[in-house]
């Protein structure tokens, strides 16, 4: 090979490393830093059956989730099993950073007087930025507490029917079967119960009128 040829390689190699090189930096240098707009939208745009299968999979669950379509990145952010309606996920900043994209969120609760659904909920919030290769992952987010009163709590006695789910169960109070919410507390004492033991417990009664149980146990014959 003569020189000619070899000085011909060394500067269409050159070039062509330049020109990655530019690529990169605008690839970069196009990301936003800062505030990111961002669009709240419903889970009806997911028409592609990538998306949609994204969404089922992650719409129930606590945390946040993103996926890029050809022309958008979508983020979801779910506050994962709530015990009634009336609650919301709401996207209070979206920030681009060198490596990220942090997302700050809030769960807004019911207000006592509100009306809400009397059923297990799964509150979400769907948004759409332009497409962005960047993780995305969450800064702030803030769950609403709903505060217990302990003086209002009541003892009772009664059948154990059941679970009605993992939250719920069935128990027989003087003759009629009624329904308990089941606190954290309870949850794996409720669970290793039998149909027809004899129980006693302490509930409370939550602002949405639901009554929750916080003790359980067996009443020994």
């Amino acid at each position: 090979m003569n020189m000619k040829k070899i000085i011909g390689l060394v500067l269409i190699t050159v070039l062509g490393l330049s020109l990655f090189t530019a690529c990169s930096t605008a690839k970069n240098t196009s990301a936003v830093i800062g505030d990111i707009d961002f669009e709240v939208v419903g889970s009806d745009v997911l028409t592609d059956s990538k998306l949609e299968e994204w969404y089922n999979e992650n719409y129930k669950k606590e945390g946040i989730f993103s996926i890029d379509s050809k022309e958008h990145k979508y983020i979801l952010v779910g506050a994962g099993e709530e015990p009634t309606g009336g609650y919301s996920v709401e996207i209070t900043s979206v920030v681009g950073k060198e490596d990220s994209i942090s997302v700050d969120a809030k769960v807004n609760a019911p207000t006592p007087e509100q009306m809400v659904t009397e059923a297990i909920t799964y509150p979400n919030t769907l948004i759409r930025i332009s497409k962005d290769s960047r993780k995305v992952e969450f800064g702030e987010f803030l769950k609403a507490v709903v505060e217990e009163d302990s003086e209002d709590t009541v003892e009772g006695t009664g059948i154990f029917v059941g679970l009605a789910d993992s939250n719920s169960c069935e128990i027989k109070v003087d003759g009629e079967a009624t329904p308990f919410r089941l606190s954290e507390e309870v949850k794996e004492a409720a669970g290793s119960l039998e149909m027809n033991q004899k129980v006693k417990f302490s509930y409370y009664l939550n602002e949405y009128e639901q009554m929750v149980i916080t003790e359980i146990e067996i009443i020994e014959d």
